[in-house]
């Protein structure tokens, strides 16, 4: 299975609750979530980071560009990362077309 992420926005509190249900449920089945997640699959906090510089015009900085990892679950397979809010922003920002752009290839 490769790796699928889900996407959302919540209050931490709310987060970190969604993340703790990672632990015990079957990643495909359907649950009652304080989130309404978007899911995405082969992104990673990898692929994240590098949106973020793409979308910023610089070159890509681990220490800069990588979301806060909030979250890491017993089985090493479950993460949360927070978004920090100068990516949120940027995001916010950035029209359809520019994220077109930004895709590989």
């Amino acid at each position: 299975m490769g790796v699928v992420a889900d996407f959302f926005v919540s209050s931490e509190a709310d987060a970190l609750s969604y993340a703790a249900g990672m632990e015990t449920v079957d990643p495909d089945a359907q649950r009652v979530t304080p989130v309404t997640p978007v899911r995405y699959k082969g992104f990673s906090d990898l692929e994240v980071g590098t949106l973020w510089a793409i979308l910023e015009g610089q070159e890509w900085d681990e220490e800069r560009h990588m979301p806060e990892e909030t979250f890491l679950g017993d089985d090493g397979e479950s993460w949360l990362n927070r978004f920090p809010d100068e990516l949120t922003h940027l995001l916010a920002q950035t029209s359809e077309a520019s994220l077109s752009q930004a895709r590989p290839g």
